[in-house]
């Protein structure tokens, strides 16, 4: 009974996970992640390089966002020093 119990949670669990739409990038400048593409205003950004090749995905609480990797993390601080810097 409980090994039944189980099975059919991981059943729903993976169902529901499988009907999720792909995180994509969007926006102008690729600064955008979310399940839908969105357009957004094409201003440029030196933080918005850092988004080429930052990881667009599933993040723990189930929404799509940007992975923060430790390369990530220093591109945007090294952009949010040079923005200071002009």
């Amino acid at each position: 009974m409980k090994l039944s119990i189980v099975f059919v949670i991981l059943a729903l669990f993976s169902i529901a996970f499988a009907q999720r739409k792909p995180c994509i990038k969007s926006g102008c400048s690729g600064q955008i992640c979310g399940e839908e593409s969105m357009m957004s205003t094409c201003e440029w950004r030196p933080q918005y390089e850092c988004y080429r090749n930052a990881k667009c995905e599933r993040q723990a609480d189930g929404k799509c966002g940007w992975t923060m990797t430790d390369a990530f993390k220093t591109c945007l601080g090294q952009a949010s020093n040079f923005r200071r810097a002009i």
